[in-house]
């Protein structure tokens, strides 16, 4: 996780102040007893969000159940005590919330003020929330187009709205003691660690097996989109491109 790499000379920011303190809190309260629990909680709460996101998104119980199951063992060996575990739990959850919000009618301010919430949270576990921003809007950017297309509503009621809950998320992440510097301070850390850390190397700069095993991933999601015939659901379409 780049962002938290320090470099001799430059400043260093936290990616998740917040769960850092959840964590000396919990070693704090119950020793290392309290702080074997996390990983089983974390593999639970992903699947459960992975589980509501997918039924607000249409899918079936038996499909919601399967990603239940699937999400976890897809990052099974990234489910570290670390501040990632945030991102993994939220970056669904915010997808659903979104959704809840945008629907197909009219914004629900109930749900836009929930998504914004959780960003705000998300962001001080995590930065990576700033990725979620995008997503979000990529999820939003896809309803619209899926409305246009196939629903013939008008575009700029919807527009509008879609980009109020964008927005809102994106100021929400600004509520950490950081502000604007979490977004500067991110892209910094991307431009330079990009040429020391593997892990943001195109597959065809990293070795043959982590460049088949990303290759393959891609290939999977390719082929996973025209079997399911996502291009008719171009609000699932959007955000899993």
């Amino acid at each position: 996780d780049t962002m938290t790499w320090t470099f001799n000379g430059q400043p260093w920011q936290s990616n998740g102040w917040l769960f850092a303190v959840l964590m000396w809190a919990l070693m704090t309260a119950g020793g290392f007893a309290a702080y074997a629990i996390v990983k089983p909680i974390a593999v639970v709460l992903i699947g459960l969000s992975l589980r509501w996101t997918s039924l607000q998104y249409g899918a079936s119980r038996t499909g919601a159940a399967a990603a239940m199951f699937a999400g976890p063992l897809i990052v099974i060996v990234f489910i570290l005590e670390r501040p990632q575990l945030a991102t993994f739990v939220f970056t669904p959850l915010v997808l659903g919330l979104g959704r809840r919000a945008m629907g197909f009618g009219r914004l629900q301010w109930k749900w836009a003020a929930l998504t914004a919430g959780a960003f705000a949270l998300w962001a001080n576990l995590h930065s990576g929330a700033l990725f979620g921003v995008l997503l979000l809007a990529s999820a939003a950017l896809g309803l619209l187009l899926h409305e246009r297309w196939w629903a013939g509503e008008r575009p700029f009621p919807r527009t509008l709205e879609a980009g109020v809950l964008v927005a809102a998320s994106g100021l929400a992440t600004l509520l950490t003691p950081y502000g604007f510097e979490l977004w500067r301070y991110s892209n910094h850390v991307r431009d330079v660690s990009s040429a020391y850390a593997s892990e943001w190397w195109p597959p065809w700069r990293q070795d043959s097996t982590v460049a088949a095993l990303t290759l393959g991933l891609i290939g999977a999601v390719v082929l996973g989109t025209l079997w399911l015939r996502l291009w008719r659901r171009l609000d699932l379409f959007v955000p899993v491109v």
